[in-house]
């Protein structure tokens, strides 16, 4: 618990739970079907829903909220950034020296 004198700041924007299908859920996952994979993007173009990392993705062209994720949010890190935190983690324990990149373990 804070301080008594101490304000606690709420979240700007409140951001969502996925619970649908697709989730690994207990250990358990199955293939989505068609429809199970239409209602996955569905909620993640529902503004309502909070699940969205930026809210232009509309703007910027793309039909769906997905779309614009796997295009320009989830790419790989570049070869030598890798390196660079592996060697953090590796520095700070998290580790065992000699340890691949996810690039060499491939």
């Amino acid at each position: 618990m804070p301080p008594p004198n101490r304000r606690i700041s709420q979240p700007t924007k409140r951001t969502g739970r996925l619970g649908a299908a697709g989730v690994v859920h207990k250990e358990q996952y199955h293939r989505l079907t068609a429809s199970e994979r239409e209602e996955l993007i569905e909620i993640h173009d529902d503004p309502a829903a909070g699940l969205a990392l930026n809210d232009d993705w509309q703007e910027a062209g793309f039909k769906h909220y997905l779309e614009w994720f796997y295009a320009k949010r989830a790419r790989r890190f570049p070869a030598q950034k890798e390196q660079e935190l592996l060697a953090h983690l590796i520095a700070a324990g998290f580790f065992p020296a000699g340890a691949p990149a996810a690039s060499e373990a491939e």
